[in-house]
Formats: structure tokens, C-alpha cells, sequence
């Protein structure tokens, strides 16, 4: 594996709606080497984090969900992806009489 690759693997996090490259922290890690700001600072710091919903079909706002573990699966584009993809049969019905007229 490339020193890129193994950066690539140990320091970022690629999500649709952002890219993430953070130091693990380790003062021994010899992929991303050790800290040169503040330890107490970067220990503050969490991964950004990915849309949560909450309520009233609103997503939960940033401060809530900061520091906690998220994932892709409520992504608004993933959602609306999904959505289009299944086809309504009088829908259906309705393109084939604009194709076709009776």
C-alpha cells in the first residue's frame, strides 16, 4: 500500500456532502506524525457529522448531533434517490397514455 493510500485510510473520511482529514492525535503514529497545535484543543474536536433527522421532517440541528457517531443513511440525495426509483403504477399508466393515446 502507498504512504497515500495509508494516509488516505488512517486520516480522512469522504462522505458525499464533505471531505474530512483529521490527525488521529497518537504522538507516536507515524502515518499522520505527531500534533503541532494544542492538544487540549484537538482533543475537543469531533468528525463533522452527517444529517440526522429529527423532528417534524426537519434534520436535528448541528449543535445535537456534534460529537456523537453518524452515517450516510439519511442523506437527503440518498433518500430522494431511493424515492425515485420505485414507480407508482398510475404513473406508469399515465406515461403510456401520453406515449400511446387510446
Amino acid at each position: 500500500m502507498s504512504k497515500f493510500n495509508e494516509f488516505y485510510d488512517h486520516c480522512c473520511q469522504k462522505r458525499h456532502y464533505f471531505f474530512e482529514i483529521k490527525k488521529c492525535g497518537n504522538e507516536f503514529c507515524e502515518i499522520c506524525q505527531p500534533l503541532s497545535g494544542d492538544k487540549q484543543m484537538f482533543e475537543k474536536l469531533a468528525n463533522f457529522p452527517d444529517p440526522v433527522p429529527g423532528n417534524e421532517n426537519h434534520y436535528m440541528p448541528f449543535k445535537e448531533i456534534y460529537g456523537k457517531e453518524t452515517d450516510e443513511k439519511h442523506r437527503p440525495s440518498l433518500k430522494s434517490k431511493s424515492n425515485n426509483n420505485t414507480t407508482d403504477s398510475n404513473d406508469l399508466q399515465r406515461v403510456i397514455k401520453i406515449i400511446r393515446p387510446l
